[in-house]
């Protein structure tokens, strides 16, 4: 979520809208204020392991120069199971 002047607020993934689906909340009230960000410029295994620690499925890719200024998302893709 981002505020009205672009800056990012929080994250709002699939299973909190699930949590949250027969409510009549507004996304400020069920979004995560907590997120982990990366900049572009990040090395892929420095994220990779900022997701573990975190135990964060996707991490917010925020502007160089703002850091509060989403620009992406990197997904945690977890390869379907036999």
């Amino acid at each position: 979520m981002v505020e009205q002047d672009g800056k990012l607020a929080g994250m709002l993934e699939p299973p909190d809208m699930v949590k949250n689906i027969n409510g009549n909340r507004k996304v400020r009230e069920i979004m995560r204020p907590g997120f982990v960000t990366a900049y572009p410029g990040d090395n892929m295994d420095d994220v990779a392991q900022q997701m573990v620690i975190f135990n964060a499925e996707n991490i917010i890719v925020v502007d160089g120069v703002d850091s509060r200024k989403p620009i992406g998302t990197l997904w945690l893709w977890k390869a379907p199971t036999r």
